[in-house]
Formats: structure tokens, C-alpha cells, sequence
């Protein structure tokens, strides 16, 4: 054997690469994240960063039904049944329900004439209306006209 003829096989470290192993190798071109989830290359390692919605090593899981956000930490405050977005926590109400976690019945009954009459100030007059809560209570009567919330000097509601 000549001394110029000598050959030689490396083998690497984890995390190293290449004929002298002076390569560091890259864990994220596999794409291991999931939903979108930012892969971050270390030596010999990678992290996820997972998008809001999402937990898990590879951001694989969807957060839990009442919560939300960065790695599913926050709690939902919805209620009445409605659901909780897992990425940003807003609300989808249930019908009849309004408000930023739906805790507000949203109820509206239209009232119109059908006659002719008319209504003179002082005049005492009825509106009946039957409105089916689902068993909620009524929290709220307010009278709206043209957009503008009026005052009720007294209301009497019966059922």
C-alpha cells in the first residue's frame, strides 16, 4: 500500500453530516411541523412553533373544546352553549343569543299596526306579543324607535 493511497470512511456524531461530517444536519427539511407550525433547526434538535389553535411536538393537536390561543393556554369564556374558537377564542352564538361570549338574548319582536287607529299621548293601549325563550329569563325589555332606545316609564309583562 502506498501512502497516498489511503482511504477513510467518518461516521457522525447525531446532528452532524457530510464526507468529514463538518455539516450540520438539517432537521426541519423534512417538514416534521404540523398546521402550519414553524420548524426551528438546533444542533442534533428542532422545535415547533406552534400557530395559535394548535399544541402538541409537531403541532399535530387541535386544542381542547374550551380553550384556545398559544399552545391552547387560555380558557374560553363562551356560554350558553356556544363554541369557542380554538384559535382566537371568539364566540359563534347560538340563535337567540348575541354578545362577545353570547351571554346576551337576543330576542327582537316587531310590532306593526293593523288598523287605523291611532295612539294618542296619554293614551292607554296594549301590545301582546308571545315570545318562546326556551326556558331563559327575560333579563331585558327595551323599546327601540327608529334606531333610538326610549324610555319605558312602566311595563307590565305577564305569562
Amino acid at each position: 500500500m502506498n501512502p497516498g493511497d489511503a482511504t477513510y470512511t467518518c461516521f457522525c456524531m447525531p446532528g452532524w453530516t457530510g464526507e468529514t461530517c463538518s455539516d450540520d444536519f438539517r432537521e426541519c427539511d423534512s417538514m416534521p411541523c404540523e398546521n402550519n407550525g414553524t420548524c426551528m433547526d438546533g444542533q442534533n434538535y428542532y422545535n415547533c412553533a406552534c400557530p395559535p389553535g394548535f399544541n402538541g411536538s409537531y403541532c399535530e393537536h387541535i386544542c381542547p373544546d374550551g380553550t384556545f390561543g398559544d399552545y391552547c393556554t387560555v380558557s374560553c369564556t363562551c356560554v350558553d352553549g356556544a363554541n369557542c374558537s380554538n384559535v382566537d377564542g371568539s364566540c359563534t352564538c347560538e340563535p337567540a343569543f348575541g354578545g362577545a361570549v353570547c351571554d346576551r338574548s337576543e330576542v327582537t319582536v316587531t310590532a306593526s299596526r293593523t288598523s287605523n287607529d291611532t295612539i294618542s299621548k296619554g293614551d292607554d293601549f296594549t301590545l301582546a306579543c308571545e315570545v318562546n325563550l326556551a326556558g331563559e329569563y327575560l333579563k331585558e325589555v327595551a323599546w327601540y324607535r327608529n334606531g333610538d332606545k326610549l324610555p319605558v316609564q312602566w311595563m307590565r309583562i305577564t305569562g
